[in-house]
């Protein structure tokens, strides 16, 4: 399946997410600042959705003495407008290599500059453009006034990859200004296509000549969320051109009317495998009759469709999120429904009930990497669809939400070690909507196959010469390993006669018991595993039992104890990999020292991904 979304979300560019501690002011601006982030592939799309402001702005004055520069600001084209002149150090810089020479090459006065920056508090991360190329500030207020924009260096994978470079700075702005409207309080107003590099959602619509309406409703979004949309549409439902598709819109009564259900077996097969490979279904409203309800051999569980009177009142749940609010403000009375659903399991999250609760409105049902989003929505005639345009529009939007959603990481926790989650908890809310963040006791980790990686805690393996995992949970991990997913895991027990066992990796290790301590020494095979994002020596980590026997297979990435046992080793298996540790997680203190290590693990097991291995 080629998916310009989903399946290659992790084709994206590097967006660098600092957060930086309590610094003065002349520590600010005569040392680097240390730095830290989750580096994840971007797109514009994306670094639009996430910025706080865009403005765009020409240089008005070089120092090239002082290395500085101003820039007068034009115009913002998003946020509040809050600065009339933004002044820029290039004399510093963070990071390993020393870019300043190549940024102060950029800076020639009356040369167009955008500027996208992320305000949060008392401190300011920003990417600008000039010139073709992207680099990257920082700045703090101090005293409530902000100080200068301190250079830290040129964008490597931003101003390389197709999803975000941009050789012109004239005509990104263009670019911009086509693909943010202006926003009011009930609905978004969609620009012309951007045609300069963006991502391209593809929805793909079965319709019925019966229902002509909603079609060409749908398709007139030419925009949403900062991407182009394209159109396909068919009445065949064997669903020609699915594979090309990123979203799948089932329209009103294509499965079901009059008491006649039109899928066969393939059909629904077709359907579900497209959501379970990262596909996402929108299924408009379908008839139901009593007796004769619309069968759901398309879902990967049953729930019942019931006949319904029309009506319009809807009560949102708390699994709503941003569904009836972006980028359309609906309220109750607003929509247009009609025959419903009901009997939905846990695995279905409600999202909207009507009838008093009664009766499901909108439900979704994340299945395998996909999603399906289930309503009653009554869309057959044209004063009904000019009613339910503007959820129309926050359906495809939720979908695009979802579909560009980074990396899901789900960590086996035990709740003898509870910080050692909290702090990875913790990288989720700093990254916010780009790392999705799950947590569970169970060992059957039954939200695995939703998942890119799984963290494997401290002492869940194995804890007082106790081992946790049976034959089944053992496989399970391997084939989520060997389908393409990576496994982190944190240090686990082993005791003397009683060494942690090893079924959940293919190869054998021996578990070591070991003596606590600090000191490692990095291979030539561990690349930036030390350095980026955190540079992270000897004596900075909190160490115990450790790993032995390594065969020709692993590759080991650092060492402790005379070379004798592993800190790190990294195992790739069939399409994905284990990074094996022995840190230990124990107490808040040593997850605090181990912090910048967790943090580039996750930052290490990305880039695998986004490199496909």
């Amino acid at each position: 399946m080629q998916r310009s979304i989903c399946t290659n979300k992790l084709q994206r560019t590097w967006k660098p997410f600092y957060f930086l501690g309590l610094l003065t002011t002349g520590f600010l601006l005569y040392q680097p600042v240390s730095e830290a982030y989750i580096a994840k592939r971007y797109s514009v799309n994306r670094i639009v959705k996430e910025s706080s402001n865009i403005l765009f702005g020409t240089v008005s004055e070089v120092n090239t003495n002082r290395r500085t520069a101003k820039v007068k600001v034009e115009k913002y084209i998003k946020g509040k407008a809050e600065f009339d002149e933004i002044r820029i150090r290039l004399d510093v810089y963070k990071g390993e290599v020393d870019h300043r020479d190549e940024a102060m090459r950029l800076m020639k006065v009356d040369r167009p500059i955008i500027i996208f920056y992320l305000r949060e508090g008392g401190r300011i991360d920003s990417l600008s453009h000039i010139n073709g190329k992207w680099f990257q500030t920082q700045t703090t207020r101090q005293n409530n006034k902000w100080g200068w924009w301190l250079f830290t260096h040129t964008e490597k994978y931003l101003n390389r990859d197709e999803v975000s470079r941009r050789d012109s700075t004239v005509d990104f702005q263009k670019e911009l200004n086509a693909m943010l409207g202006t926003v009011d309080e009930n609905t978004v107003r969609t620009r012309e296509v951007p045609t300069s590099g963006a991502d391209i959602i593809q929805l793909h619509f079965l319709r019925t000549d019966s229902y002509k309406e909603e079609y060409p409703t749908i398709s007139s979004l030419k925009s949403i969320g900062g991407h182009s949309v394209g159109y396909s549409g068919t009445t065949s439902r064997d669903l020609p051109g699915l594979s090309d598709a990123d979203i799948l819109w089932i329209g009103f009564r294509t499965l079901s009317r009059d008491g006649k259900y039109w899928l066969n077996n393939n059909q629904e097969s077709r359907i579900k495998a497209f959501v379970k490979n990262g596909g996402v279904v929108i299924v408009s409203g379908q008839d139901s009759d009593d007796g004769r309800p619309c069968p759901t051999g398309w879902l990967p569980e049953a729930i019942k469709g019931i006949e319904s009177t029309a009506r319009s009142d809807f009560q949102a749940t708390s699994n709503a999120g941003e569904l009836f609010n972006v980028p359309n403000r609906i309220r109750s009375g607003n929509l247009s429904l009609d025959d419903s659903w009901t009997g939905v399991n846990q695995n279905y999250q409600v999202l909207a009930t009507t009838n008093g609760g009664k009766e499901i409105a909108i439900a979704k049902r994340n299945y395998g990497k996909g999603m399906y989003l289930i309503t009653s929505l009554r869309n057959d005639s044209e004063a009904r669809v000019s009613k339910n345009r503007r959820v129309l529009e926050n359906l495809v939007h939720f979908a695009v939400d979802f579909l560009e959603e980074s990396n899901r990481l789900l960590v086996l926790k035990t709740d003898a070690y509870a910080s050692e989650p909290r702090t990875i908890a913790r990288l989720d809310a700093i990254t916010g909507s780009d790392f999705v963040y799950q947590e569970t006791t169970n060992h059957n980790l039954p939200t695995l196959s939703n998942v890119d990686i799984l963290w494997l805690g401290f002492r869940t393996l194995s804890r007082d010469g106790k081992y946790r995992l049976n034959n089944d949970q053992e496989a399970r991990i391997k084939a989520f390993v060997k389908n393409g997913g990576v496994a982190i895991v944190s240090g686990q027990d082993s005791d003397e006669g009683r060494p942690c066992q090893t079924g959940w990796l293919p190869e054998p290790l021996n578990g070591v018991e070991s003596t606590r301590r600090n000191d490692f020494q990095p291979t030539s095979a561990a690349g930036d595993l030390f350095n980026a994002p955190h540079r992270v020596r000897s004596g900075q980590l909190a160490l115990d039992d450790s790993w032995s026997g390594w065969n020709q297979n692993y590759q080991v990435l650092a060492t402790t104890n005379d070379g004798k046992e592993i800190v790190v080793a990294k195992l790739k298996y069939g399409k994905g990999m284990y990074l094996i540790t022995n840190l230990r997680n124990s107490q808040e203190a040593e997850v605090s020292k181990n912090r910048p290590m967790l943090e580039n693990l996750v930052h290490f097991a990305v880039e695998f991904l986004a490199d496909g291995k």
